[in-house]
């Protein structure tokens, strides 16, 4: 059979989208700031287009957050077929181990469906990062509310649950079934892999690593109704079924919004007929069947909520609305445009001015912090000759450490902050993330840093520093946008010169 790997490259225009239109498209992303970090369009089987904004490219294994709920419906569907589960099943009788005495009835009748359209019987999630094992939550720790199935509410434990279920079913982890039953069939990742819960199932909710390219085979496949070649990778019943609308999610009053349009399983239904998987930094992938058409891209937009929003807005008026049922005309130049804008995709710098005379004033100035929340006793600032890169160094609880951040580009180092959770939640380790450092002037004596965590988590943290009285004081903003990281790095303090 035919796999999809390696992707079959196509001039745009034969597959009915204009390249200009690709390119306005890339265009309306920077021109808003979303922070990207890569992109396919697929048509046809065909790739229109796929791009990589450096440092990202195309075997980078990004996280793929809530995306990796469609991978866990995905394996639940498998199993369907296999006839080793079925959607009625209730899903307490897999787990009589860890079922409280006397367990309420809302419990015991919650069924694999209820799960996979994320409707529980819980008002919230029912694990939070200190509990040591996350099944056993769903079943002992907390109440139902309601009965199951009725109402619909985001709740990744469910989806937890669910990967759980497949594990004890295959006796095997979540993505190593996958790839025997999936991937393999199209050419996927066989290292792509699972960040485990703490009692070491894997984390099905959010945990899933793999390439931008994975996520579009997954989707391929789901667009295919379950079908590549001559090979029916997942019933096709389920995928549909799963690919439509099982139970309203707004619960804002109105559908204003592309997520707002129903829910499937482990899948959200999209304006005009679409579905799609998202994760929460914008890792999405979003199907049209009646038009062949997939959109796939992988960022980090953490720090801007509405940003999945502008991404599915610009998809929808460059690509989505303006798509031909047939072929389009030749257009050489447009072609010549879009690789060129392609080859030359680069992470947008933050906001502020390269350089400003206060660098002279502060660099290598060691100021000495008052007591704040976040332990940080000392900081400096460093500006190296050519003024292209500088560094921070501060002390905190962990000894000193050193941040390095590029002047209007990034600068690749380690985040110095050991103790994260790393391939295994709940267990500290002494890993240090990747991360990239830049940083601008906002305001003649204002710096502002901004650094991404990107490796298995996607975090953000962003250092406002104000120098004062010609340098001889300093206050200092730090923001974090993390799950579960970084809450050494959320504070305000100020200090003065050591003399």
């Amino acid at each position: 059979m035919d796999k999809l790997y390696p992707f079959q490259k196509a001039i745009p225009e034969e597959l009915g989208i204009s390249s200009r239109d690709i390119t306005k498209f890339i265009n309306r992303l920077e021109e808003q700031y979303v922070n990207m970090h890569g992109f396919m369009i697929i048509r046809h089987g065909k790739v229109a287009a796929e791009g990589y904004w450096k440092p990202f490219h195309e075997d980078y294994m990004h996280r793929m957050y809530s995306c990796s709920k469609s991978f866990t419906s995905t394996a639940i569907g498998i199993l369907i077929g296999d006839g080793k589960l079925k959607l009625t099943d209730r899903v307490a009788d897999f787990f009589p181990d860890l079922l409280p005495e006397n367990p309420h009835p809302y419990k015991l009748s919650m069924t694999v469906r209820d799960l996979l359209m994320m409707a529980t019987p819980y008002e919230t999630g029912t694990y939070d990062w200190p509990d040591k094992n996350w099944a056993e939550t769903f079943f002992k720790k907390s109440e139902p509310t309601h009965p199951a199935g009725s109402i619909w509410h985001y709740d990744t434990s469910g989806t937890h649950t669910l990967g759980v279920l497949v594990e004890r079913i295959t006796g095997m982890k979540l993505m190593d079934f996958l790839y025997e039953r999936l991937f393999q069939y199209v050419g996927g990742t066989k290292e792509a892999w699972c960040i485990k819960a703490p009692e070491g199932n894997s984390w099905g909710g959010s945990g899933v690593i793999c390439k931008q390219r994975d996520l579009a085979r997954l989707a391929y496949v789901w667009l295919n109704k379950g079908r590549v070649g001559d090979r029916q990778l997942i019933p096709e019943d389920y995928v549909m079924e799963a690919s439509s609308k099982q139970i309203d999610n707004c619960l804002l009053g109105h559908h204003s919004r592309h997520h707002h349009q129903g829910y499937g399983y482990q899948v959200w239904m999209e304006p005009e007929g679409g579905f799609s998987f998202w994760g929460m930094a914008s890792e999405y992938a979003v199907c049209y069947r009646d038009k062949d058409l997939m959109l796939v891209c992988t960022a980090n937009t953490l720090n801007e909520s509405c940003d999945e929003q502008l991404i599915f807005n610009a998809f929808q008026e460059f690509i989505l609305h303006r798509v031909s049922d047939g072929p389009l005309p030749a257009d050489a130049e447009g072609d010549r445009e879009l690789e060129e804008k392609l080859a030359s995709l680069e992470m947008l710098v933050p906001y502020g001015e390269k350089y400003s005379p206060w660098q002279e004033k502060i660099s290598g100035v060691t100021y000495t912090l008052n007591s704040n929340r976040m332990g940080m006793t000392k900081v400096r600032f460093d500006f190296f000759p050519g003024g292209e890169e500088g560094l921070m160094t501060y002390t905190n609880d962990q000894g000193e450490k050193q941040i390095p951040f590029g002047m209007a580009h990034y600068k690749e180092g380690r985040f110095p902050q050991w103790g994260y959770a790393w391939d295994q939640m709940g267990v500290p380790s002494d890993v240090l993330m990747r991360c990239l450092g830049s940083a601008g002037w906002v305001e003649p004596n204002k710096l502002q840093m901004t650094i991404f965590i990107e490796d298995i988590h996607c975090a953000l943290v962003t250092n406002t520093v104000a120098f004062l009285d010609d340098g001889k004081t300093v206050s200092m903003m730090l923001t974090k946008v993390g799950e579960n990281c970084l809450n050494e790095y959320y504070g305000n303090t100020s200090g003065t010169a050591a003399e």
